[in-house]
């Protein structure tokens, strides 16, 4: 016979180990508690999923230690103590609570006033206003430097750009700002161009899935057309067979007369042929001369 087995596992891991069964006088096939623990040492409760089983018994039958069968069942053991695994578990790292990584690439400095060097993506010409400018500054002579501004950046400014340029205190500043502000509205510009890119690619996308759910609408309306169009030829089909089955009928009818007919028609025919004519035979008195 077949040794019958009950299977136990650890409620930390999903390996499975068989434990084979008493047969008691009864018929009923147990496991010993003293079979548990030599499985698990350790062993404190078993469950049968949620619920702890308190029906265990040992071999003496007597402690409250045993397990019956249970067909198609896994039971869980758990033990007292388990061994912990070193190192980190699932290939965590151990960091420290609130720790933060370094940002890389950021610094903290002052910025020049006069730096007005152009970043990538900006015109050709705020860049060469801004590398002649630079050339300007470091001269010795401030009234140098303000005449050769005036004279290459300023004049061709417009009137009302230049008023204001000249009722600022510092000029320098002032002009370097300009450029500052020059290279920020080319970057707004080249952003907002991007930005404005995008919503036509969007815009074109949402036309694509108009145009789309207009199609699967159309194929909708004509599924709906078509289904229409297959329930009237179903139900002509079914007035059919039952234009067929009444023909049928009438044709049976009328089949079933003309056997009865042929049928008169033989019998009459067989009594014709099976039976002579009567004959009348008439007696007529005898002459008395």
């Amino acid at each position: 016979m077949e040794e019958e087995t009950l299977s136990f596992r650890l409620v930390e891991t999903t390996e499975i180990t068989e434990i084979s069964l008493h047969h008691r006088t009864d018929g009923e096939f147990i496991v010993h508690w003293e079979d548990i623990e030599r499985a698990f040492p350790g062993v404190t409760p078993v469950r049968n999923g949620i619920s702890t089983i308190k029906f265990l018994r040992g071999s003496d039958y007597q402690s409250i230690k045993q397990c019956a069968q249970s067909m198609d069942v896994v039971l869980s053991t758990s033990v007292q103590s388990v061994p912990q695994k070193s190192g980190p578990v699932g290939g965590q790292t151990n960091v420290p609570i609130g720790a933060t990584l370094p940002l890389s690439g950021m610094s903290a400095s002052n910025t020049d006033p006069l730096d007005t060097s152009p970043t990538p993506g900006s015109g050709t010409i705020a860049s060469s206003k801004t590398v002649s400018f630079k050339q300007i500054v470091t001269k010795a002579s401030r009234k140098a430097r303000e005449a050769e501004i005036e004279q290459r950046f300023i004049s061709p400014l417009a009137p009302e750009i230049q008023e204001i340029l000249r009722a600022s205190p510092n000029i320098y500043h002032s002009f370097a700002m300009f450029l500052k502000d020059g290279q920020r509205e080319q970057e707004l510009n080249r952003r907002f161009q991007k930005f404005e890119d995008i919503l036509v690619k969007n815009s074109k996308l949402q036309e694509e899935m108009y145009a789309k759910q207009e199609e699967v609408n159309r194929l909708q309306k004509e599924m709906s057309a078509n289904l229409e169009v297959m329930k009237q030829l179903e139900e002509q089909v079914l007035d059919n067979q039952e234009e067929m089955k009444e023909m049928q009928q009438r044709t049976l009818n009328q089949i079933g007369v003309l056997h009865s007919r042929v049928q008169a028609i033989l019998t009459q025919t067989y009594e014709l042929h099976e039976y002579p004519i009567p004959r009348l035979f008439v007696v007529l008195p005898q002459d008395p001369s």
